[in-house]
């Protein structure tokens, strides 16, 4: 049974959802003295990450019938999660990344 890859999939892909829309609508605290972003393409990152959150629980919900598919999916949503929305997204990530090292590994050891 893959039902703690599941749970911390889609938990992250949940957290990630949140944050991507606090960042769409602008609620994050971005300093403006560290970075000069204008609001626009923190709009388009946060609609990135959307899509990329989504698409992460929907990997985390496929490692039940085929979890290399799964890992899979859900490893491409941590490379965009990570390229498009870090720092915020970094919580998502790190739960991304417990689930598939964990969905990689084998359910039963032949002995």
């Amino acid at each position: 049974m893959k039902k703690t890859e599941i749970c911390f999939g889609v938990g992250g892909g949940l957290a990630g959802l949140i944050v991507a829309l606090l960042s769409l609508f602008l609620l994050l605290p971005y300093s403006t003295e560290t970075i000069i972003i204008p609001p626009e393409t923190i709009k388009i990152d946060a609609v990135v990450c959307l899509a990329a959150n989504v698409v992460g629980i929907t990997g985390a919900l496929l490692v039940q019938k085929n979890n290399l598919l799964g890992s899979a999916v859900m490893s491409v949503a941590l490379v965009v999660v990570l390229f498009f929305g870090f720092p915020w997204q970094s919580i998502s990530a790190v739960l991304y990344i417990i689930s598939v090292v964990m969905a990689l590994a084998p359910d039963k050891l032949n002995t």
